[in-house]
């Protein structure tokens, strides 16, 4: 498997480069972390922390991807309900990056190399295909304009309540 590219002939990490040129500075410049500095998304960390987890602990990573952007770049043949589900264990994919803004790799698809790009954005969820424990990203992410500031910032009344899951939490995929 050593030596192959993807479909465009140009390596995932080439167009990974190519589409932060584009994009950097665009998505990321609407929040600021500080004078001067830009507030990251959270979305890549916490795909590469469970991706990491996942083959960490022996399971096969896969994420489920949003394919009506233009941007993203999977194999449509495979695609069902605008949404496609792509293992991306290190042994099904080659020269995979999880980037601050893209996922890109090569994978086989019909015995065919393909190089796949998804904006970070497109990522619905990661998980485990054997046990469906994962993430599931809902909405947009919130970024409120001062750490103390919650969404109604009703400072009057008494905190929320919050309750532990007994037992062992986890998230399924459930469509």
């Amino acid at each position: 498997m050593a030596g192959w590219t993807g479909s465009d002939g140009g390596s995932p990490h080439s167009r990974l480069s190519e589409a932060g040129r584009v994009r950097n500075g665009m998505e990321n410049s609407q929040h600021r972390g500080g004078p001067g500095r830009q507030l990251l998304s959270f979305k890549p960390y916490l795909l590469r922390a469970t991706y990491q987890w996942s083959v960490d602990c022996g399971h096969t990573p896969q994420i489920l991807v949003d394919t009506r952007g233009e941007e993203v770049v999977v194999p449509v043949r495979y695609v069902r309900d605008n949404r496609i589900v792509l293992n991306v264990h290190p042994r099904s994919v080659k020269d995979m990056e999880i980037g601050n803004e893209y996922v890109v790799f090569t994978a086989r698809f019909g015995g065919q190399p393909f190089g796949v790009t998804v904006p970070v954005p497109a990522v619905i969820g990661i998980f485990s295909r054997e046990t469906g424990m994962g993430i599931v990203f809902q909405g947009e992410e919130v970024v409120f304009s001062h750490p103390d500031e919650g969404p109604d910032d009703d400072s009057t009344g008494p905190p929320p309540k919050t309750s532990r899951p007994r037992g062992g939490a986890h998230l399924k995929l459930v469509e």
